[in-house]
């Protein structure tokens, strides 16, 4: 029974290192997954391949992804509670009316 050990096939996952078969398995980014393991590095969700970002070779949702590296300061797009504000002084006078 040993001599057929190994023997098979399949890829080795990237987060548990076992073997994955080709029924079972998820390929993102050159690394191969089980579909049970490929999941987000920070919320832990399930992912999809071609809806997932990474970062330094770490899988993460767009959410996550977004949140931790994508652009900051108006947080993709919000404005912050200063819609209408054109100026510094426009920012003043709203929030004088507001206090």
């Amino acid at each position: 029974m040993k001599m057929f050990m190994g023997l098979g096939g399949g890829e080795t996952c990237r987060v548990c290192a076992k073997r994955v078969y080709f029924a079972e398995q998820v390929k993102s980014f050159n690394e191969y997954y089980h579909k049970t393991c490929f999941r987000c590095v920070s919320c832990n969700r399930t992912l999809t391949p071609g809806q997932n970002s990474e970062h330094e070779n770490e899988p993460y949702c767009k959410r996550c992804y977004t949140g931790s590296f994508g652009p900051h300061g108006f947080r993709g797009g919000s404005t912050g509670g200063l819609m209408g504000v054109t100026s510094t002084s426009d920012f003043v006078t709203k929030k004088r009316k507001a206090s």
